[in-house]
């Protein structure tokens, strides 16, 4: 069995390239005709909220491939939900859903499921509804595994340490993990589980990119007993990596400055005055450093003043934005505004 998969978009305003992003994944589907494709979490990159524009963009996206998924495999795109896109974790409406109501052919996983060949596992939920979750994932007997969970030995990103404390559970007949929820890929055994991680699908921020590793798509050949990796790049991506002063010296030192594109973020003339001379031995090695000045009380004031956002614990209301804007026809909008409201209920 053929899988193309990818994970971890994380739609944000002023990331554009994520639309071209969808585009070029759409294409790899056409290209490589997997039999199923899978997306393994964090459309959104809110927790809370997500801008209407954002939304817009982000569905359009996602619609791209969810087409060329369908077109090429006549199945829905499998897209599971992850920690960015839940909304009230009491409730199961979160931004995952809230697409798959415009898209018939986008499968939206918020709770375990299996199909014929594999089990998937969305990010799971706290408290109560966290023991009926585990209870459902472990009465399936697949050795395959796609998830968005956080797990032991695995670090988030080359910048961080590997994570140790409360490793998932997984299904005692797990054997293949293929999961999102850490944006630096990488594949290890844990335990005695092959731990494959997608990975972003671009270099979203300064710390993903202290080592250079594949992002873009997984595509995965699993045979009872075994699977096969390999990563094709995205040649899309952010233009510049923001970084604070206090990243300096670090970025310095590795490597791969050599072909970044940085904004070193200041918040005030006189920090610019003390960090003067790291910035121009920056200018030296990096292929390009811009200053950026900004103070985060002001731009968080610019950002409520010209932006509108909807709250996610309010998901109809996200919906009903959306479904004028784009003119979508009664029918479906009553739909899945009827649906939205029953979510939870």
């Amino acid at each position: 069995m053929k899988f193309l998969i990818f994970s971890d978009l994380h739609f944000f305003r002023g990331r554009e390239y994520l639309v071209d992003t969808c585009r070029w994944i759409a294409e790899q589907i056409r290209l490589y005709r997997p039999e199923r494709v899978v997306f393994c979490g964090d459309l959104n990159h809110s927790h809370n909220s997500i801008e209407t524009d954002t939304f817009h963009s982000l569905a359009s996206a996602i619609s791209v491939v969810a087409d060329a998924a369908f077109e090429v495999t006549e199945r829905k795109l499998i897209a599971l939900s992850g920690n960015h896109d839940t909304t009230l974790r009491s409730t199961a409406r979160n931004i995952v859903e809230a697409v798959s109501l415009l898209s018939p052919k986008i499968q939206a996983v918020t709770e375990p499921f299996e199909d014929d060949v594999a089990a998937y596992a969305p990010y799971p939920p706290a408290g109560e509804r966290f023991d009926a979750y585990l209870a459902k994932l472990h009465s399936f007997n697949k050795e395959l595994l796609f998830g968005h969970l956080e797990l032991a030995e695995i670090a988030y990103s080359p910048a961080s340490p590997a994570e140790s404390d409360h490793p998932f559970p997984l299904p005692p007949t797990t054997k293949f993990v293929v999961n999102g929820h850490y944006h630096h890929p990488q594949r290890k055994m844990v335990g005695k589980v092959d731990t494959t991680i997608i990975g972003a699908p671009c270099y979203h921020s300064y710390s993903d990119c202290l080592v250079d590793t594949p992002r873009g798509i997984l595509l995965l050949s699993y045979t009872e007993g075994s699977v096969e990796t390999l990563w094709v790049e995205n040649p899309h991506g952010p233009i510049y990596h923001t970084i604070v002063p206090q990243q300096l010296e670090a970025v310095i030192k590795y490597p791969q400055v050599k072909r970044m594109r940085i904004r070193v973020k200041v918040d005030s003339k006189e920090t610019y005055e003390q960090i003067k001379p790291a910035i121009m031995r920056l200018r030296e090695v990096a292929e390009t450093v811009r200053v950026m000045a900004a103070s985060s009380q002001v731009v968080s004031q610019i950002h409520q003043s010209e932006t509108q956002t909807v709250s996610l614990t309010d998901p109809v209301a996200l919906l009903k934005d959306y479904a004028v804007k784009k003119n979508l026809t009664p029918k479906v909008v009553d739909s899945g505004l009827s649906f939205l409201q029953g979510v939870g209920s």
